[in-house]
């Protein structure tokens, strides 16, 4: 019985500490799309493994071989060890999956379709009738030509995507897995329901992440737009300007100089219109003397450059 309810305890802590990283991995705002969170999370992984590696050792009796060192350091070691070990084959992982990828799933599709299917792709080739004007080695010549095409642009796609695929598959089977050993405290049969689970978190996860991507995209192509095309800045600049730039309107205030008692003070806007000399701008004085009367004289201004310079 105690062991039943310490491996119920385990499984909790592993659900959310699989929560947890499901969550970490399910989207990047960055749009960057470079498996570059699954790196970090094998780096974490890595280090903690390398950490209890020491740990244990040290536990069992391997204090003979530190001698007088400090136990501390060989646990820093080896959890800077494992981290860093970790970290290189989540690296290796990721160039072989995008690199072998592609001939691997060619490979396979072959091998589907020949021993599942009974189509024996290369005996159909070879019925493809000879071409007169073209010779045996100009065709192989044009086939290398168009496999190393289509190969440099699938690895193209598979460097952009294949991180998100990765990421959004783990993510929906430590979110889905991770929250089923948090309830329930018991590992579930393979093949179950919470497949569907999976697959639906993964793909709400990719769809997110090529959103972002496209989104970054598009933000840097507009920031080289406006980088490089000078009507663009032009315009950028105006609409700066433009913004920094405050349009009085009626109930606003204006400090300009009164006609009647030729002291520049705040005067209430009434009205603005369009003259033959510009904006008209119609103000109310509201400047009082030492005995407390307004002036309450009103006038006109005419607006020499918008929202910053009048002139009576």
């Amino acid at each position: 019985m105690p062991f039943a309810s310490t491996m119920d305890l385990m499984l909790r802590v592993a659900g959310l500490l699989g929560i947890i990283l499901g969550a970490f991995l399910f989207r990047d705002k960055t749009g960057r799309g470079s498996g570059k969170r699954i790196i970090q999370i094998f780096t974490i992984i890595g280090g903690s493994v390398g950490y209890l590696a020491a740990t244990g050792a040290l536990a069992i009796g391997a204090e003979e071989f530190v001698g007088d060192g400090d136990p501390r350091v060989i646990q820093v070691v080896f959890t800077l060890l494992g981290a860093y070990i970790a970290r290189q084959w989540a690296k290796m992982a990721r160039r072989a999956i995008v690199i072998l990828g592609p001939p691997w799933a060619i490979l396979m599709f072959i091998d589907y379709l020949e021993y599942q299917k009974g189509i024996d792709i290369l005996g159909l080739a070879q019925k493809i009738p000879s071409f007169p004007n073209i010779s045996a080695g100009s065709m192989e010549g044009l086939l290398i030509i168009l496999v190393t095409a289509i190969s440099i642009y699938t690895r193209r796609v598979m460097r952009r995507y294949a991180p998100l695929v990765i990421s959004g598959m783990l993510s929906g089977f430590l979110i889905t897995y991770g929250f089923v050993f948090l309830v329930t405290g018991i590992q579930p049969e393979p093949g179950g329901p919470e497949v569907w689970g999976v697959v639906s978190i993964a793909l709400v996860s990719i769809t997110l992440q090529v959103r972002y991507i496209s989104k970054a995209e598009e933000g840097r192509i507009r920031r080289e737009l406006y980088r490089t095309d000078e009507d663009l800045i032009a315009l950028k600049e105006k609409a700066s300007k433009a913004k920094k730039t405050v349009t009085k309107g009626f109930g606003d205030t204006l400090v300009v100089t009164c006609p009647a008692c030729s002291v520049k003070s705040p005067n209430k806007v009434i009205t603005r219109k369009e003259g033959a000399k510009g904006i008209e701008v119609l103000v109310n004085c509201r400047w009082k003397n030492e005995w407390e009367e307004v002036c309450n004289n009103h006038h006109t201004v005419i607006e020499v450059k918008a929202g910053t310079a009048y002139h009576n």
